[in-house]
């Protein structure tokens, strides 16, 4: 019978299982570097509060335990993503507009011991209803792995373990041919050399063929 309300008591210094009077779930005690510890093992069996135990006892040796876990937040993980882009002076407005757009409205008040690949799923399947091409929902993943990992590396950790998720098959960019469409810094480049070409000849090769042909076809787009 597993109805005792006992405490029941290992060694000195490895904690011990117990069951608050009128609770129906059974909780552990256990200290890390002097600082005592209670949480609920979220189980009335007795003996599945005594492998929880053993658990926590395991992460306290490895230095993977952590007391808060449980109220650590997604938003306070991608709080620290940015914070870490701010601080090593990298560009991050757009990895504040995925979090604004896309991810702060499905994971930014979940905790964060609640997301897994199940939830990951659905938010893949939420994404590719709004029409999302798989290579955003990657690099939209990307960021929040990323916040994931700075949590895990944290002292203390913020987060028992990095979060994985299986990348998206991506298609791939057409190459060649007049309908391949121009993309950022080769499009930006294409449009100066044109605007430069309508008022001066090409001198000593400047354009080559495929470029006079882009600047023939930005005429006939501009028009």
């Amino acid at each position: 019978m597993e109805s005792t309300g006992k405490k029941s008591r290992g060694k000195r210094g490895q904690g011990c299982v117990y069951r608050p009077k009128n609770s129906r779930n059974w909780w552990v005690k256990f200290s890390v570097d002097g600082q005592l510890y209670q949480e609920s093992a979220e189980t009335a069996s007795k003996n599945e509060a005594m492998k929880c135990l053993s658990r926590r006892k395991n992460e306290c040796e490895t230095g993977d335990y952590v007391p808060d876990i449980k109220r650590v937040t997604v938003k306070e993980l991608y709080d620290a993503l940015l914070a870490d882009y701010r601080i090593n002076g990298k560009s991050h407005w757009w990895a504040e507009l995925n979090w604004t757009k896309h991810l702060e409205p499905f994971f930014g008040a979940m905790l964060a011991k609640r997301v897994g690949s199940n939830t990951l799923s659905r938010y893949i399947e939420s994404r590719l209803e709004e029409g999302a091409a798989n290579a955003s929902i990657n690099r939209e993943l990307s960021l929040l792995q990323r916040s994931f990992m700075i949590g895990y590396e944290a002292e203390p950790k913020k987060v028992s373990r990095p979060l994985r998720f299986h990348r998206l098959e991506e298609s791939k960019p057409r190459q060649g041919g007049r309908d391949n469409p121009l993309t950022g810094f080769q499009e930006r480049r294409a449009a100066h050399r044109c605007a430069n070409s309508r008022n001066a000849e090409p001198a000593h090769g400047l354009h080559s063929r495929e470029e006079r042909g882009r600047c023939r076809l930005y005429s006939r787009e501009g028009n």
